[in-house]
């Protein structure tokens, strides 16, 4: 049986300081090397470029909202509310007046 190679760093305040080689046991050997699943690299890659296509798509639905939110403003600007509720009332569209 093989040992995963890796290096583990603790997550504590001086886990820097104190890593120690992963306890489990090896399945995968790239380069010569022998990986646990979690630390296999390809699987780590593949993990890295999950988690930043996550990222990027919520920092675009966070901008659409903010861009959005920026139309809104402009849009509802110069409208006093009692105009806006009178153009809801006659289902029309609160910041144009449009039908």
């Amino acid at each position: 049986m093989n040992q995963c190679q890796e290096k583990v760093t603790p997550k504590e305040r001086w886990g820097a300081f104190h890593q120690y080689q992963c306890h489990r046991t090896a399945t995968i050997q790239r380069d010569g090397k022998w990986y646990c699943k979690q630390h296999d690299p390809e699987t780590v890659k593949a993990r890295e470029v999950k988690g930043s296509l996550e990222r990027q798509s919520q920092f675009n639905r966070e901008m659409q909202a903010a861009a959005y939110h920026n139309a809104c403003f402009k849009a509802f600007s110069g409208i006093t509310l009692e105009q806006i509720q009178e153009r809801l009332d006659k289902k029309l569209c609160p910041c144009c007046g449009k039908g």
